[in-house]
């Protein structure tokens, strides 16, 4: 069977998908990124479910007698995503200061004990929606056992907040607050047992909120951007305040005109907030598809810049546990943010070729997450 799609983030609507041949294919769309309904449908609610999830439709035809090991999706990359929970994702939406934040809950399979389910908040890198990386390892999560949330910030994806593609790590910060209350108020979720897990600069973001926040009992960080502004200053005083200025002039006109001045979050040439060829690779390729933007408001700068990863460690008093390796992003900056940390704390090396491998590599995330889990349920019993 070949299926000449890229499935990452999709949803699909499988007739049939509870057992034999429907039930593998679900697992193969699965292990490649997709939301998967399975159902009883007639052909008018196909239609209709469709229509309402944004599904695509995959028509398959098997001639002769296919053992199930040998149905394979298109192998559009290796062994990517890592995770496989079928049908067991939940849309949320909550209300944060006016607006509409939309997140995506994977719950486990099997039900929590008697207190009900450990959960996490699942923070990812900078401009990135639910379907992207945070999706990635709350579907891996909660095939380990743990109820994990993924959410479209303000000002991104699905959430509402204007401007759009606002970088601002105080209004991040109040969404993952939100986002603990949502889940400390779900049927089925334990509020004791509650955490936070950040990859790239999210662990900077979910850092910040467990800073503030006495609910999240544990911190993971995965191949963390633990920024040192300070350290970036010395580098070049004037190209970093300048930019800064830039975001601040680009502020002003949007008050002014309603218009907000943007660039590319990821772009090899002019200017981009990333220009890392592995960071353009996954934002424009891998990780491309219709619900992300690959942009940046520029106004961003202006917040974004001087936000402190490293003044946060003295503030974590949670179990922590980081994962890095020596290829992924800046890791004498994780070292730094590990050695200031006053809590109980774990560090750990993962192998990796670089930064974004950690952002879909099946091996890679499903070796994070197997530590992860571990951590994570050793500390929140």
């Amino acid at each position: 069977m070949n299926v000449e799609a890229h499935f990452t983030g999709r949803h699909v609507v499988i007739t049939g998908g509870s057992s034999g041949i429907g039930r593998a294919l679900a697992r193969a769309l699965c292990q490649r990124g997709a939301h998967h309904r399975r159902g009883r449908y007639r052909a008018r609610q196909r239609r209709r479910t469709r229509s309402r999830q944004g599904a695509c439709l995959v028509r398959v035809q098997v001639l002769g007698s296919v053992p199930l090991r040998e149905i394979r999706c298109a192998e559009a990359e290796p062994e990517r995503l890592g995770g496989d929970v079928l049908g067991l994702d939940e849309r949320l939406s909550f209300e944060v200061q006016g607006d509409t934040v939309v997140g995506d809950l994977y719950r486990p399979q099997a039900p929590g004990r008697g207190g009900g389910l450990p959960a996490v908040v699942v923070v990812g890198p900078m401009t990135n929606v639910k379907e992207q990386v945070t999706g990635v390892y709350a579907r891996a999560l909660a095939a380990r056992g743990i109820a994990a949330l993924a959410i479209d910030h303000q000002h991104f994806g699905q959430s509402g907040g204007q401007p759009r593609q606002y970088e601002h790590h105080g209004r991040k910060r109040v969404d993952l607050v939100a986002a603990l209350d949502v889940l400390e108020a779900l049927p089925g979720v334990d509020a004791r047992r509650l955490g936070m897990v950040g990859v790239c600069l999210g662990a900077g973001y979910a850092a910040s909120a467990v800073a503030v926040d006495a609910r999240p009992r544990v911190l993971v960080g995965m191949a963390g951007y633990y920024r040192d502004p300070a350290e970036m200053r010395l580098r070049d005083a004037a190209g970093f305040d300048a930019r800064i200025d830039q975001g601040r002039l680009a502020r002003q006109h949007d008050e002014a005109t309603g218009i907000a001045q943007t660039i590319p979050a990821a772009a090899m040439v002019g200017d981009a907030a990333m220009q890392t060829a592995d960071t353009v690779d996954d934002y424009t390729r891998r990780a491309a598809m219709p619900a992300y933007t690959n942009a940046l408001a520029v106004m961003s700068r202006e917040h974004f810049l001087p936000f402190d990863v490293q003044a946060l460690a003295p503030a974590i008093r949670v179990p922590t546990l980081l994962l890095h390796s020596e290829r992924a992003l800046s890791p004498v900056w994780a070292r730094r943010f590990f050695g200031a940390l006053p809590c109980m704390k774990q560090w750990q090396e993962v192998e990796s070729v670089g930064q974004t491998d950690f952002y879909d590599q099946r091996r890679l995330v499903d070796d994070c997450c197997d530590r992860a889990a571990a951590f994570l349920v050793r500390c929140l019993d």
